[in-house]
């Protein structure tokens, strides 16, 4: 199962989001060593705000075990401040269909697992939902600083081409670039026509100002 849901009442509940926050520190912290967030055994920074919307993966179990990040342009964002270094001359964008994508990443021991065409099933079902979502907040572009093997192994091989990418920086070691790229209701049609996919259930609760209506 997968929610859809705003920092605002992550803070409601915080006993049922707190593996979040662990989970962030095990993949940004330990397997890729950031050093900004190796402390205290969370991953929680100032861009964990009200306003910011995440798009978690329970396990059958209840586990937490993949999420990612989306902050609006119109206020402080990571590109804007922390990697502004990639824009170069460039200013960063603002604009309320502009959403920068942040801290996607699955629970380590799905990394080893091999479908749909060799990248991971919860990583498929993390980027579907996450493009449903942003085709429900009527998002038309998503800025994101990647790595380059999360890149090509993941959403390269979904077929989202970038419209913009930066030169490549290594971060703590790791090639990474900026990328923008136009969300196209066609990723989600891929995704459902591959062998063995089968769309998560997405629960949305979300404010009503934050989704399209139709």
């Amino acid at each position: 199962m997968i929610e859809v849901i705003s920092g605002a009442a992550i803070s409601e509940n915080p006993d049922r989001y707190a593996g979040l926050y662990r989970l962030r520190y095990e993949i940004f912290g330990g397997r890729l060593g950031w050093r900004e967030v190796l402390r205290n055994n969370v991953d929680v920074d100032d861009y964990d705000r009200p306003d910011a919307v995440y798009i978690v993966v329970f396990s059958e179990d209840g586990t937490i075990v993949g999420t990612c990040r989306l902050l609006p342009t119109t206020d402080r964002y990571m590109l804007s401040e922390v990697f502004d270094f990639f824009l170069a001359d460039q200013e960063p964008p603002r604009d309320r269909k502009v959403w920068e994508l942040t801290r996607f990443g699955i629970k380590t021991e799905f990394i080893g697992k091999t479908s749909l065409s060799a990248f991971n099933e919860i990583t498929s079902q993390l980027v579907y939902a996450l493009w449903r979502t942003c085709l429900d907040m009527d998002i038309e572009s998503l800025l994101a600083v990647v790595s380059l093997p999360i890149h090509r192994l993941v959403l390269r091989r979904l077929g989202c081409t970038p419209a913009w990418q930066s030169h490549s920086v290594k971060i703590d070691n790791i090639p990474a670039l900026a990328i923008m790229y136009d969300v196209a209701p066609n990723i989600l049609g891929q995704l459902d026509r591959a062998e063995g996919f089968s769309p998560p259930v997405i629960h949305t609760a979300l404010p009503v100002d934050l989704v399209k209506v139709a």
